[in-house]
């Protein structure tokens, strides 16, 4: 009652007509709620707005406070019960692992200096700046329109529409190469309105992962929160099966793809900042680690980074781990290219390639793509596909009658 009085007599003379208009302007006006801090009384401007009221349960839900709702999960009846976690010396679940990595080795000052003549008295933007352009990989960045930006891309889209030649996959990835006549029967594009990527399952705890069977391989996509990963996935596999956001922290779980039953692709959730409870990330960090250490069919782990800002830190704590605890091969991926220069991204290209020379199990590919206009996505999806089984389970005598059907009319 009170603040209702001190709002009302903030409002100004010309909404004293009726009782009516009083009302709608008290809705719209600031209301003044009194706050006890420190023994002293304080007001907050506090906007009764749909919009604010939206914002207010928005950063109540963030921060792990209910919503009212029934509680269903997406993840089944039993989906929102944590499976038991083990719990360290003190009784308290254990860290993940990669918070306990020493980042003394991960430090790039020193590779800088040793790359650039007189960079100890030079910034580390200003080390980036001298660094060369590696030749082979401008070229790489040139053939590929890597740094077109989704403008220009845009102006190429309309030119395949204009001369009728505009497809499927232009029409959504203006510049996405040519794809052989294998993928696209991976990918559900040989023909028919089927895609052959689908969503399997969200694992959210150990005991919720599917079946570890090698008979199925697996690739999984790491990296930081809003870097792109989920979008990279429909990239390389022509589908909307993984879901993207704007929103750092959107993926909470591993979310398992199936492609034609020969390849699984794995989206992790991103480390480092991310809207989700402190409690929640720390737990799926957990998993992700057990997942990367343990996982009979994984065979490749690919890193997802930011071409605009190259290794952050925890990029390298990620690395540093998959190196000393990983028992696969990792190569990272520059996602976003469209969004930098040509000369920088070479740059980062090369720094990268420099930093993981000394790593064990890396690849010394450094991927770059763009998911706005396809560039290099074909290039990089064809590495990752090559990883499928040549069949799906139980089709293996199907592949046979169809190889020894192909080589006998050849002969003929």
């Amino acid at each position: 009652g009170e603040a209702r009085s001190l709002a009302s007599s903030a409002l100004p003379t010309q909404f004293g007509a009726g009782a009516a208009t009083r009302r709608a302007a008290l809705d719209r006006a600031v209301v003044f709620r009194p706050s006890i801090s420190h023994g002293a009384v304080q007001t907050r401007a506090v906007s009764n707005s749909k919009k604010a009221k939206k914002a207010r349960a928005k950063a109540s839900k963030s921060r792990g406070g209910g919503t009212g709702g029934s509680g269903r999960s997406r993840y089944g009846p039993d989906g929102a019960r944590r499976g038991p976690v083990e719990t360290g010396a003190s009784g308290a679940p254990p860290k993940p692992v990669r918070e306990d990595l020493d980042m003394a080795e991960l430090r790039i000052d020193s590779l800088l200096n040793e790359l650039v003549d007189g960079g100890e008295q030079m910034s580390n933007r200003a080390k980036f700046r001298a660094l060369p352009v590696d030749n082979a990989i401008m070229r790489k960045i040139t053939e590929q329109n890597l740094c077109t930006t989704a403008s220009q891309a845009g102006r190429e889209s309309r030119k395949f529409r204009n001369k009728g030649e505009e497809t499927k996959i232009t029409k959504r990835y203006a510049l996405y190469g040519a794809l052989t006549t294998e993928t696209k029967a991976l990918l559900g594009h040989a023909g028919g309105n089927k895609t052959g990527t689908k969503f399997m399952y969200a694992a959210t705890n150990e005991a919720s992962l599917p079946t570890d069977s090698e008979s199925i391989p697996e690739v999984a996509f790491a990296g930081r929160s809003n870097v792109g990963k989920s979008s990279l996935i429909n990239a390389v596999t022509l589908s909307s099966a993984a879901r993207s956001s704007d929103v750092p922290g959107k993926t909470q779980s591993l979310n398992f793809y199936d492609v034609s039953r020969r390849l699984r692709v794995v989206d992790m959730p991103g480390y480092g900042f991310a809207f989700a409870n402190d409690d929640v990330v720390t737990d799926w960090n957990r998993l992700m680690d057990k997942y990367l250490t343990g996982r009979k069919s994984l065979k490749r782990v690919y890193v997802v980074v930011d071409a605009r800002h190259g290794l952050k830190k925890p990029d390298r704590e990620m690395l540093a781990f998959l190196s000393k605890y990983g028992g696969v091969s990792y190569a990272v991926v520059l996602n976003k290219t469209d969004l930098v220069k040509p000369a920088d991204l070479a740059r980062r290209a090369f720094l990268i390639k420099e930093e993981l020379r000394a790593a064990k199990r890396a690849r010394a590919e450094v991927w770059m793509a763009s998911t706005s206009t396809g560039a290099g996505v074909a290039e990089f999806g064809a590495e990752l596909l090559s990883l499928a089984a040549e069949c799906a389970p139980g089709e293996g005598g199907k592949v046979d009658r169809a190889a020894a059907s192909a080589a006998a009319a050849a002969a003929a």
